[in-house]
């Protein structure tokens, strides 16, 4: 996640879709949110701010979600279009936790060898306050600038706070945490949106066991997943049956989100 990019479409389906799975609900209780901005510097000399809401496609969008279209382009407007304004508003449910310190290796210095130890350590206490200030939610929303891990970079690399590691994935459902993950969805010939989800599905399987785990896509800006991990079988069926009430409302009805379910 960039502060540049607060308030741009994928936010407005970001924030829409946790909105239906913690806030309350026609589907059982409220549910307690942490969220963990995987938080990396914008780039120097960059004037991208995402794709953000137009007259073109307002009408399609801001009834899904008036109070929460009109703070974000209010956001957008008048700014400062950073995360910590996501907070301030209080746009997501009552008791949200918010962990915004960023995670860089900017100015990190040592040895190559040392180097890669100075970023591992560095890495380890980001995400030691990640889990300490999320403890007692029940559901962590995980948001980087790509997704889960890639085989070609390691966590002590450059581009590696991009990224969500499989085991950090892990501790938070091993302390009883349903897990939400931002997953960006590539533009590569022949790996359609559904083939990409299909072979998260099976890393997650693979690396933390579990085979309960769904999928929200979402089509509009730059098409992405949201990875839901649950907890436990209950836990599993509220989301669930929330995500399904979700896709059957307006958001669905307009096109802007489908369900995905693990193959069996």
């Amino acid at each position: 996640m960039k502060d540049r990019y607060t308030g741009d479409l994928g936010d407005f389906g970001k924030y829409g879709l946790l909105k239906a799975l913690c806030g309350d609900s026609q589907v059982g209780p409220s549910l307690s949110l942490g969220v963990v901005w995987y938080l990396t510097p914008d780039e120097e000399g960059s004037g991208d701010g995402g794709h953000v809401p137009s007259d073109k496609n307002r009408d399609r969008l801001r009834p899904c979600d008036p109070p929460l279209f009109d703070s974000l382009h209010d956001i957008i407007e008048r700014g400062p279009r950073e995360v910590a304004s996501i907070r301030r508003r209080g746009l997501l449910p009552a008791g949200t936790v918010y962990f915004e310190a960023a995670l860089s290796f900017d100015g990190l210095q040592g040895s190559e060898q040392g180097a890669r130890e100075v970023r591992l350590v560095h890495r380890e206490r980001w995400f030691k306050g990640a889990l300490d200030a999320t403890e007692g939610c029940k559901v962590v929303f995980l948001d980087p600038d790509k997704g889960l891990e890639i085989a070609s970079t390691g966590r002590h690399e450059k581009d590696s706070p991009q990224y969500v590691y499989f085991d950090e994935l892990e501790r938070f459902r091993t302390r009883g945490q349903s897990v939400v993950i931002y997953q960006h969805i590539h533009r590569k010939r022949g790996e359609t949106a559904q083939i990409q989800i299909d072979q998260r599905f099976a890393e997650i399987r693979e690396h933390i066991g579990s085979e309960d785990a769904f999928a929200l896509l979402y089509h509009r800006g730059t098409a992405r997943a949201f990875f839901v991990v649950p907890a436990d079988t209950e836990t599993r069926q509220l989301l669930l049956e929330r995500s399904q009430s979700f896709v059957e409302g307006l958001w669905g009805r307009y096109g802007h989100f489908d369900l995905v379910i693990q193959p069996s």
